[in-house]
């Protein structure tokens, strides 16, 4: 599943705001414009909906909702909305957090909805989901109708579905998102189509009768799942809790941490500071008795025929190892510049559902800085980069480039408009994009 836009609202400086995701982009500015909100709101939708144990507290590293919400006023709600593309389906979530009566942060609002198929809904304990009509006549005349199925599909089904369901939720659940809360068993057959009976917390028996048997179409080629053919309502569950559990985001790396001997641990996910980079690598060394190439080629290529390996201490930790054409260097000689060009390296081989790098300029000279860039902007990976780094904004498409200003308190993010003409402006006035940008010439009006 891949996501091309998205809707920020009331997430610290940014009152309203939407990004253009269709293709990589590089967000530029002063400092305070910001650019690092705009990350961070991603980090905050990762942390609330993947986090499912009690007490609910993703605001942790911002001590507080009063710390991230827009202009600190707590009866805002904080807003996001997605759109993804599945196959040929779109889907469009939106979620919104805000205080409950107690005080406690929560999930206010939620929609999901998969075009021209359903539509769930959820304010509070209520739940409403309702089918796109069209839809169910398209089933009505492709579903099996075999009494020998072990449930199946009649007259009367049809009609029930055609209503709109309200469900109230009665356990706790409410920081939990849909996706997640909805639990589905499946069948599948020949057709288009497939039954899934939802699991809902709670669900009144009487009411049963409409939500069961829930249809959705086939998903016939997921390269996230397991199977090869499954219905599309476990796909998008399953591929929407995905998204924003591999959400990976990159500040500066914590070197000090890294440089020190560590218990191996199992590690999927990078850490924002790099503190488990390490982890990762000694992972896959373990598994594969090497690194992923490109980071082996990278070293070798960029660092005097250097290497890296483990080894292992007398109480079991680990310290990675640099053999620098021969010279073998402990982890305090080795550069800053190094470590960061393998932190950078190693998330992108996670293979991350979205990767969002701060400053992704620090410590690294310009060829390696062209190199990370150009990996990026090549591979398959959605990203957006913040940087001050005229390096970067003189190698990037100008349609990639995202302005970030302040006006007043409201971050306000702008496309570079009117391009052609734009490139005209700059050839005739001999200036780069950099110096265009420094002189105030690239603008989201130019």
């Amino acid at each position: 599943m891949e996501i091309f836009e998205v809707v920020i609202k009331n997430f610290k400086s940014i009152k309203k705001q939407k990004l253009d995701l269709s293709k990589n982009i590089v967000l530029i500015g002063p400092n305070a414009s910001g650019k690092t909100n705009i990350l961070e709101f991603f980090k905050f939708m990762k942390t609330a909906l993947t986090s499912f144990s009690l007490p609910f507290n993703p605001v942790a590293d911002w001590w507080g909702y009063q710390n991230i919400v827009y202009e600190k006023n707590i009866s805002n709600n904080i807003e996001g909305a997605f759109r993804f593309k599945l196959e040929d389906f779109l889907i469009s979530y939106a979620v919104s957090f805000g205080m409950d009566p107690l005080g406690q942060l929560t999930i206010i609002h939620e929609e999901l909805l998969v075009s021209d198929v359903y539509k769930f809904e959820r304010s509070n304990k209520m739940f409403t989901f309702s089918y796109d009509l069209a839809f169910l006549e398209k089933v009505s005349k492709q579903m099996p109708f075999e009494e020998t199925l072990v449930y199946s599909f009649k007259d009367e089904d049809l009609n029930a579905l055609k209503e709109k369901i309200t469900i109230k939720i009665e356990r706790n659940g409410q920081h939990i998102p849909l996706f997640n809360l909805i639990g589905s068993w499946s069948g599948s057959y020949s057709t288009d189509f497939a039954f899934v009976n939802i699991d809902m917390l709670d669900i009144n028996k009487s009411r049963q009768t409409f939500v069961f048997p829930f249809i959705s179409g086939n998903i016939k080629e997921q390269a996230n799942l397991h199977f090869g053919l499954g219905p599309l309502f476990s796909a998008v569950n399953f591929e929407l809790s995905e998204f924003f559990r591999q959400i990976t985001i990159l500040k500066h790396p914590d070197l000090k941490t890294i440089r020190q001997p560590l218990l191996p641990t199992r590690q999927v996910i990078l850490r924002e500071d790099g503190s488990n980079l390490n982890e990762i690598l000694y992972q896959w060394f373990i598994k594969n008795k090497r690194f992923p190439a490109l980071i082996e080629e990278t070293i070798r290529r960029e660092f005097s025929n250097s290497s890296i390996s483990f080894d292992i201490t007398l109480d079991g930790r680990i310290l990675l190892l640099v053999d620098e054409d021969g010279l073998e260097l402990q982890p305090h000689s080795i550069s800053d510049g190094f470590y960061k060009l393998l932190f950078v390296l190693t998330a992108y081989e996670t293979k991350p559902s979205l990767l969002l790098i701060d400053e992704i300029e620090n410590s690294l000279h310009k060829k390696l800085i062209e190199f990370i860039v150009d990996t990026i902007n090549l591979g398959e990976i959605k990203s957006i980069l913040t940087t001050h780094s005229p390096v970067i904004v003189d190698m990037i498409n100008l349609n990639q480039l995202r302005i970030v200003s302040k006006q007043f308190r409201d971050t306000i993010i702008e496309k570079t408009m009117n391009i052609k003409n734009l490139k005209i402006k700059l050839h005739d006035l001999g200036l780069a994009q950099s110096d265009a940008w420094f002189e105030g010439i690239l603008s989201g009006k130019s």
